[in-house]
């Protein structure tokens, strides 16, 4: 007798009963999370805009990080500073 599967949402399902395997276009954990509880997400996609999104919504997190960044980072540019800030969001994601 098969048993009746409850699925948290048809993302969940697709991702339960097919090959796909589902990437958040976000890398905010504030979206992360749910995406990886509701719907079965295996990872998060990461770039320069995609961090300037997860900046707006949460820079309360990352305020701090960012600060001491420059401070350990004298010397470096502006560019230096965001992309080192890209790589951290990133790495973030990747470890939630």
């Amino acid at each position: 007798m098969s048993q009746l599967i409850a699925y948290k949402s048809l993302l969940h399902q697709m991702t339960e009963t097919t090959p796909t395997c589902l990437w958040n276009d976000s890398a905010a954990i504030s979206e992360l999370t749910p995406s990886i509880e509701q719907n079965g997400t295996v990872g998060a996609t990461c770039n320069p805009v995609i961090v300037l999104e997860v900046l707006n919504k949460e820079m309360h997190l990352w305020k701090d990080r960012i600060c001491a960044l420059i401070e350990d980072m004298p010397t470096a540019t502006e560019g230096q500073i965001a992309w080192k800030v890209v790589e951290e969001i990133s790495a973030n994601a990747a470890g939630f």
